[in-house]
């Protein structure tokens, strides 16, 4: 394990319990899209986030959304610039953001559930479906895409606003006229999504998914 300093640029979101966390990529450090990395503090177990920036920042950021019961993100909601995280030497994961370069392809997400698209620059297009709690989140989210994904075609929703959740604005339409789906979000989502996928004679190989918690 390794420990690395957190950056300025960290930011808690109180309105919807987002810490935007940035901090030093140690130099030999290297990943490919889609991976995640162990996080945590001295004293803690790590729990595994996925990288939500492109490999060739001289940072690792990490978009987490701050449970107050739970074991790690209370104390790293009270992280302050040069403190000192713990960090797994390895990245790790299976989720091939590199995939959704593919024509025809449909990015389902949940809150922080963007971050593994943040891991990608691209210019190809991409159909986002993002859903959030507030207006501002979705907001947060909109802006973190273009900038990512300049191409991309977002539906978005907010569920205190709209009553709705992301697998509500995602209509047969959209299903019917891509190939690729990647699901990334939580359990609830997922489960929801993939049926319905698989009812619309979507196969299992044409679906990716990862969950977030």
């Amino acid at each position: 394990m390794t420990k690395v300093p957190v950056l300025p640029k960290t930011k808690f979101y109180e309105g919807w319990g987002l810490l935007d966390l940035y901090i030093d990529k140690p130099d030999d450090f290297e990943f490919e899209p889609g991976h995640f990395l162990g996080v945590g503090i001295e004293g803690r177990a790590l729990e595994p986030y996925s990288i939500a920036c492109p490999s060739d920042k001289h940072y690792l950021r990490f978009l987490i959304s701050i449970h107050e019961n739970g074991d790690l993100t209370p104390y790293l909601r009270t992280l302050k610039t040069d403190d000192l995280v713990v960090i797994d030497e390895e990245p790790g994961g299976f989720f091939d953001i590199q995939k959704t370069t593919k024509s025809n392809s449909v990015y389902v997400a949940t809150s922080v559930g963007i971050a593994p698209l943040l891991s990608l620059k691209s210019s190809h297009p991409i159909t986002v479906v993002i859903g959030g709690t507030t207006i501002d989140e979705i907001l947060f989210y909109l802006d973190e895409i273009s900038n990512i994904r300049p191409e991309a075609l977002i539906y978005s929703v907010a569920s205190e606003v709209a009553g709705k959740h992301v697998q509500d604005i995602l209509t047969d339409f959209i299903i019917e006229t891509h190939e690729h789906f990647f699901l990334c979000g939580v359990p609830e989502m997922i489960a929801d999504v993939s049926t319905r996928l698989v009812r619309a004679e979507k196969t299992w190989e044409q679906i990716e998914t990862e969950v977030f918690v």
